[in-house]
């Protein structure tokens, strides 16, 4: 199984009901198809409502769109370190010193965390990573019947999930919303300014057989974004 899926922290929301699944025609092609769209650096509405990623995200259009993801989970933490170096990779510390400036080992970094950083893809697409949002849409095929716990063990700085048609997105139609219908499976937060997000999970019941719609949406309001969860299904 895939994993497919994030949300957050000390404030969420989960609503079940009865989940409508799909059965798409045509050719099938496997992974996330994943919508990138602008976000303001440092804006908090992100943060501090849920509007935002259940569907307040789709007043603005998107910049670019790629198919393909099989893997869903990304960590980068931006900091300019030289003309093609943008990002502070492992196994360096990271950590926010004087003045607003994050330290890569003991290098400073030549960004300050409320600037925007360039230079850095995410599922390929090169984009603002400081500061952007994406919606990945796809369909979940169940083989075995039974209860799926869908896991959020990281992210930063909101995002949510929906599940089943009509609440994820119509059938066969991953370009549209429906954020007032009853939801099938919905799980929303964001990340607390002063932690790390703790692990949520939640665990609904699928038909095998059948093909569930899956919305993905992740926002990253500055700096540092990072995005890792995992789904467990009945046959472990």
């Amino acid at each position: 199984i895939y994993l497919l899926l994030i949300a957050l922290s000390f404030f969420y929301k989960t609503v079940q009901s009865q989940l409508v699944a799909c059965v798409p025609e045509g050719e099938q092609t496997q992974g996330f198809i994943a919508r990138f769209f602008p976000y303001t650096i440092n804006d908090q509405k992100a943060i501090t409502s849920l509007d935002y990623v259940n569907g307040g995200y789709l007043q603005d259009s998107p910049i670019g769109e790629v198919d393909g993801i099989i893997e869903p989970y990304f960590n980068f933490r931006p900091c300019v370190l030289s003309n093609t170096q943008h990002t502070c990779d492992p196994p360096n510390s990271y950590s926010l010193g004087k003045r607003g400036y994050y330290y890569c080992g003991k290098t400073k970094c030549k960004n300050p965390k409320t600037s925007v950083v360039s230079g850095i893809s995410v599922y390929g697409f090169p984009i603002t990573a400081t500061n952007f949002t994406v919606e990945l849409t796809g369909y979940l095929y169940i083989n075995v019947s039974g209860l799926y716990t869908f896991s959020i063990d990281s992210v930063d700085d909101a995002a949510g999930i929906s599940i089943g048609a009509g609440v994820a997105f119509d059938c066969c139609d991953q370009n549209t919303t429906n954020v007032s219908a009853n939801a099938s499976l919905s799980v929303n937060g964001m990340k607390p300014w002063t932690a790390s997000s703790p692990p949520i999970s939640d665990t609904i019941y699928l038909f095998a057989g059948h093909y569930y719609p899956v919305k993905v949406v992740y926002v990253n309001m500055m700096n540092q974004g990072m995005m890792s969860t995992s789904v467990t299904g009945p046959d472990g």
